[in-house]
């Protein structure tokens, strides 16, 4: 059963203070995450022989969190992904939002839920203990409208996956894609290059994109192109092919349609170390998953082994809705409504 230890992770520039929590079930295995972001800055999982690895890119001070420009391990919101122009309509009336890359809103904007203090409780569920993270997005913050109030409940299993539960709830219609954005390493977070692990994406299609990394509204069939992960192969392998799509994004940075039923918790992909000595599976409730290969790594600092990352060193594979939905008729719907309730799974299984 997972038990939880929380201590004083530091101070924000404005004096509050931000708490570390750490999950460890009967196995070992560990997440460490700050209150800043509901970033995980450690997550260490056992390998079959014994040894232990940190398999997420990350630092060892606030400082560099709040500096970082890469999104290192944080919960993303209001609204994951891009929407382009920084705004939408939504019956009528256009809501202006706030921009960051290329006059798109990315990640919710310049300030999104990565750049906010998440309030950390420890509750009680299946798993024995774990972590609800809490924060209340208000009405206008970054131009989205609607008082959203979101909770992300974090557990760690006796297989060895780490599972997040997204709930959140809103006052006023606003689009809401909530996601996770840890940079992976399986062959541990200091290791290099990520080019020579392997992966597999459960899908056949991804959405196109145009010069700003916005969907034009098309649909890709990845077969017969560097976007075929349908079976397993080294990220490294097609990434520098000519493809437009590639090209426009400087490798892999896109959202894969994965082969879903129903909103039913779906088996999303699987990632393998290089060493071949670590696994990783993905479930999920979303539709879409966003594949980055790690193309622009700007680093806030030292990571925590003391060394500089570099670009490609670590992947990232966001679940997710489509990127600009609230912009896309044919993509599934991401407006919340009062009254209903924004309910979600993801889950990461290590072995």
């Amino acid at each position: 059963m997972t038990v939880i230890e929380k201590e004083k992770f530091g101070i924000m520039p404005d004096g509050r203070e931000v708490n570390l929590f750490s999950l460890e079930n009967s196995n070992g295995m560990r997440a460490e995450i700050i209150e800043y972001g509901g970033i995980i800055s450690k997550l260490i999982v056992p390998l079959e022989d014994g040894p232990f690895r940190d398999v997420v890119l990350g630092y060892d001070k606030l400082e560099y969190y709040i500096e970082d420009k890469n999104y290192f391990g944080a919960l993303i919101g209001r609204y994951g992904n891009r929407i382009g122009g920084a705004a939408y309509t939504y019956k009528g009336d256009k809501f202006q939002l706030d921009s960051n890359p290329q006059g798109n809103c990315l990640h919710g904007g310049s300030a999104g839920f990565n750049k906010q203090l998440w309030s950390g409780r420890i509750i009680e569920n299946e798993t024995g203990e774990a972590l609800q993270l809490s924060y209340n997005s208000s009405d206008g913050e970054a131009g989205f409208p609607g008082n959203l109030k979101v909770k992300v409940i974090v557990s760690l299993t006796e297989d060895n996956s780490i599972t997040f539960d997204y709930r959140a709830e809103t006052d006023r219609p606003t689009p809401v894609n909530l996601t996770q954005h840890s940079y992976y390493n399986l062959n541990g977070e200091s290791d290099g290059q990520v080019l020579d692990h392997k992966l597999m994406i459960n899908a056949d299609q991804i959405t196109e994109i145009d010069q700003k990394m916005i969907p034009t509204g098309s649909f890709k069939n990845a077969a017969g192109t560097p976007f075929d992960f349908r079976s397993l192969k080294p990220i490294g392998q097609d990434i520098n092919k000519s493809d437009n799509d590639l090209e426009l994004a400087g490798g892999y940075d896109h959202n894969w349609v994965l082969n879903q039923e129903c909103d039913r918790l779906t088996y999303a992909g699987l990632a393998v170390s290089g060493d071949e000595k670590l696994k990783m599976k993905v479930y999920t409730t979303k539709p879409g998953m966003q594949f980055y290969s790690g193309n622009s790594i700007v680093p806030a600092g030292p990571g925590k082994s003391g060394r500089v990352y570099n670009d490609r060193e670590g992947f990232c594979l966001e679940t997710q809705f489509f990127p600009d939905s609230p912009n896309q008729k044919d993509f599934p719907d991401t407006i919340l409504k009062p009254g209903q309730v924004y309910n979600h799974r993801t889950i990461y299984n290590f072995y």
